[in-house]
């Protein structure tokens, strides 16, 4: 896969926390036992089932897209998180931070400056990941 597309999908670290949160959403990547991201896409036929599956069939982890995961946050844990792009101080250069709002609505940012979308895109769904631990212990 290019770069580029590859940038689209979570890292293998994440997949693994994800999945022990409980992702098991339909993707269409999976990381293989070598930790190398794979299509899923076993044919020419978009109508075949097993071009995208979940981990209730299949022991390889599952690498979902960035925004699939902010979404399952959404979704599931009612984690609503936002990237935020700004100016710095000398109007010179692109910063991004995040801002999550939990299920009470509080905000919850770490105040971290990034260099770009992808970094605080990352940062976040790290951080909602930890809540989502926490919420899960007290349950």
């Amino acid at each position: 896969m290019k770069d580029k597309m590859v940038e689209q999908f979570v890292t293998y670290e994440i997949a693994l926390k994800l999945k022990e949160l409980g992702f098991d959403e339909q993707c269409i990547c999976r990381y293989n036992a070598y930790e190398v991201l794979k299509h899923t896409i076993s044919g020419t036929n978009p109508d075949m089932d097993d071009y995208v599956s979940s981990n209730k069939y299949d022991d390889r982890l599952l690498a979902p897209l960035y925004q699939q995961v902010i979404d399952w946050f959404r979704d599931v844990y009612k984690i609503h998180i936002s990237i935020i792009p700004f100016n710095d101080e000398e109007g010179e250069q692109i910063l991004y931070e995040f801002v999550i709002h939990e299920f009470d609505w509080n905000d919850i940012s770490d105040y971290t400056y990034y260099h770009s979308n992808r970094e605080a895109r990352e940062a976040a769904i790290l951080k909602a990941i930890g809540l989502c631990q926490k919420i899960n212990q007290i349950e």
